[in-house]
């Protein structure tokens, strides 16, 4: 069993291949680098001239895509224990004369860490292939059980040295790169209370919105995070890691123009003299190291460490460019995921700038980088993300705060009116809404599970089939619009339900949030932040684990929340079986998922974003204040 599909890993074990009678290789996965289809069919073609009676396959994504979630626990775990070590490594040295901050580590901690998740995968699935097999040999790198290892190859020499020549070559191509944008010669700096990145971008209507990007009704745009005393001119929203089509792009840049809200789009930056000038001063300081960059060139994590500097250069470089336009008293940091926001993090707090990040919903499930960001503070939901983070998240200081996307839902939670609004237009449009049950379906995601879709469709054409005998109707809320078409499962099911008086297909007419509320019952996908807003609602909330992560989010709050098969499924859509959740503390699970369910989530971000805005330097800690309340 191979870990990937490498002509290296074959030669090097070219004995054990000719003798074996299956050849088995780990498919794609988001942790780690999957060869193009050429070279893919390369390395099957030079395998089929030597072992022509012996059977060659992949292992299925769905048998490894349930060990990804511990896997990378797994990962982050080794990387915090081996921290001082990893600072002994030369390329820990060379970004640490760049940016002279030992944070710096982070980065590579960050950096590694879904490389080393990958180890762990591959050892989890050759424990399940071993079940199989009389006798299996798994093939891999295993350098990465060795941190100071001294031994030298010419390959892994030649590799470093190469490497060495792109971090050479980042600065220069930086400036080339940039002096085709212009020279910009004036020093006017935007001094705002607030940088925040275009996510949800700001459309024409601020409440109940069609989404360009994704062709779904959301409730709220990035216009969220105004107040009385956060005005339009107070933050300005920064276009840079979101891409999105030059179409949606222009009409964010035409409403906000409009509505007198200021913006700054990172690749129209022109370079200036101090960027120059930094950038530099890395390529000399890289210029006379290049032995330094073949010390311990055959230790694993020296090699991956110095593969990501050439990113790191390139990302510090940006940073110093867009703070020559922008420096703001808070910064929100969105991209928590990304580790060069770890070193974006650094330039700004040297800058004098307060930096904010904001989870996603993650944890070291999900991206074991995360354990690693270094903001001055980082917002967690709640309680049942915090316990999931215990032991990391060593340099920043945790708030809990819920999520700014509540807030609308709790507001639906108690606003008659809209209640009343809703609940009309739904019956104009779709007919009555008694005994609904709203499925809300993920996206197009690698780590969503092929057999958990394919159940799903068959949960729910079964049901279908005995609808006489059931009451009610299904909503099917789909991710993205474009999915119905590019999904084969959700086209399926897509094209089964469209036009079945027993289904309700919604896109655009209603928010998820206000569906859920007209739904008796919402089932969610795996570990979804749809069960906190379900909750909100007090909703009868169950999760189908697409992807095979709910069981270590939801596990401990009864049996029965999260399912986990077809059947379990297709009775959970039936909505008269009223004893599916009597075992589940539906009160205990929204404690912890958020403390608050109070509509004051932006409120407490808003206050957060003030207090550290504030030139008061008489001011509390707003860390303190939370504990004492």
């Amino acid at each position: 069993m191979l870990s990937n599909y490498s002509f290296i890993l074959i030669l090097k074990n070219f004995l054990s291949i000719m003798r074996s009678d299956h050849i088995l290789f780990m498919p794609k996965t988001h942790l780690a680098r999957f060869p193009g289809i050429k070279k893919k069919n390369a390395i099957l073609n030079f395998l089929k001239l030597f072992v022509r009676n012996t059977s060659i396959s992949e292992i299925s994504s769905d048998e490894v895509i349930g060990h990804f979630w511990l896997s990378n626990l797994e990962s982050a775990r080794a990387l915090s224990k081996i921290k001082m070590e990893l600072k002994a490594q030369h390329s820990f040295a060379v970004l640490n004369n760049i940016l002279n901050d030992e944070e710096v580590i982070n980065y590579f901690q960050a950096s590694l860490a879904y490389d080393l998740a990958y180890q762990y995968l591959f050892e989890f699935v050759l424990v399940d292939q071993k079940e199989k097999y009389l006798s299996i040999v798994g093939i891999t790198d295993n350098r990465y059980k060795l941190v100071d290892s001294k031994r030298i190859s010419l390959r892994s020499s030649f590799k470093a040295f190469i490497n060495y020549l792109f971090c050479c070559a980042i600065p220069i191509y930086f400036i080339i790169s940039s002096l085709n944008k212009g020279i910009r010669k004036e020093s006017c700096i935007l001094e705002p209370k607030l940088s925040m990145p275009v996510i949800n971008g700001i459309n024409t209507t601020e409440m109940g919105y069609i989404s360009a990007a994704k062709g779904i009704k959301y409730s709220t745009d990035d216009r969220f995070i105004y107040t009385n005393e956060i005005e339009y001119g107070d933050v300005v929203h920064v276009f840079n890691f979101w891409k999105f089509p030059s179409k949606i792009k222009k009409s964010y840049e035409d409403n906000m123009n409009q509505m007198k809200i200021p913006h700054l789009d990172t690749e129209r930056l022109k370079v200036d003299f101090k960027t120059t000038k930094k950038a530099l001063e890395i390529f000399f300081q890289l210029l006379i190291s290049p032995i330094s960059f073949l010390r311990h060139s055959n230790n694993w994590y020296a090699e991956k460490m110095n593969t990501a500097i050439p990113k790191a250069i390139h990302h510090v470089l940006q940073k110093h460019l867009e703070i020559s336009y922008l420096l703001p008293q808070v910064e929100l940091i969105r991209n928590d995921y990304n580790p060069a926001s770890i070193l974006r993090a650094i330039i700004s707090k040297k800058a004098g700038v307060k930096t904010i990040g904001i989870q996603h919903t993650a944890t070291p499930y999900d991206c074991p980088q995360i354990c690693f960001v270094n903001f001055d503070y980082y917002l967690l939901f709640g309680n049942l993300y915090k316990k999931k983070f215990s032991g990391f998240l060593e340099d920043t200081k945790i708030y809990i705060n819920g999520k700014d996307f509540l807030d609308p839902v709790i507001r639906l939670k108690h606003n008659q009116n809209h209640q009343d609004l809703i609940k009309n237009k739904f019956l104009s449009t779709y007919g009555p809404t008694e005994k609904m049950i709203l499925i809300i379906l993920p996206g197009n995601s690698p780590m969503i599970r092929q057999d958990m879709r394919v159940s799903m469709v068959d949960a729910i054409k079964s049901w279908e089939k005995r609808a006489n005998e059931n009451s009610g109707r299904i909503i099917l809320r789909f991710r993205k619009k474009i999915e119905v078409q590019t999904v084969k499962e959700w086209k399926d099911l897509y094209n089964f339900s469209k036009s079945n008086k027993n289904f309700v297909i919604d896109f655009d007419e209603f928010t998820t949030q206000e569906l859920m509320f007209l739904s008796e019952r919402v089932i969610v996908p795996h570990s979804s932040y749809s069960m906190t807003e379900a909750l909100a609602l007090e909703k009868e909330s169950f999760s189908f684990d697409f992807s095979g992560s709910a069981e270590l989010y939801f596990g401990d709050y009864g049996k029965g929340l999260v399912m986990n098969t077809e059947r379990e499924l297709f009775d959970c859509l039936s909505i008269d079986n009223t004893e599916l959740s009597n075992d589940i503390d539906y009160n205990m699970l929204s404690k912890d998922l958020d403390p608050y369910f109070d509509g004051k989530n932006t409120e407490r971000l808003q206050e957060l974003i003030l207090s550290l805005a504030s030139q008061n330097t008489d001011q509390k800690d707003p860390i303190e204040l939370q504990q004492k309340n």
